[in-house]
């Protein structure tokens, strides 16, 4: 199961940051989380070398896929931008 973050075309570093914390990883994995997709748009992307002790990430800048990122996921977490909820 996947959870994606999404934060559109804008810079979210906070979310992204926040995202790849031990402490909600811990929390994704007891909901049965098993990898984790970041859309970053024009933000920085996560520390490799600090995530090794966490679940699989994944992160890309945009993507013509979105709608199945969505549809695949077990959990959605975005900012609520336009394009987002469209």
């Amino acid at each position: 199961m996947t959870c994606f973050v999404t934060v559109g075309t804008t810079r979210f570093d906070r979310l992204v940051e926040q995202m790849v914390t031990t402490e909600v990883h811990l929390q994704l994995h007891q909901l049965g989380v098993q990898r984790v997709v970041l859309q970053i748009g024009h933000g920085e992307p996560p520390d490799q070398a600090a995530l090794r002790d966490l679940l699989p990430i994944e992160s890309f800048r945009f993507s013509s896929e979105i709608e199945t990122y969505m549809r695949d996921s077990l959990l959605i977490v975005s900012y609520s931008g336009a394009g987002s909820i469209m």
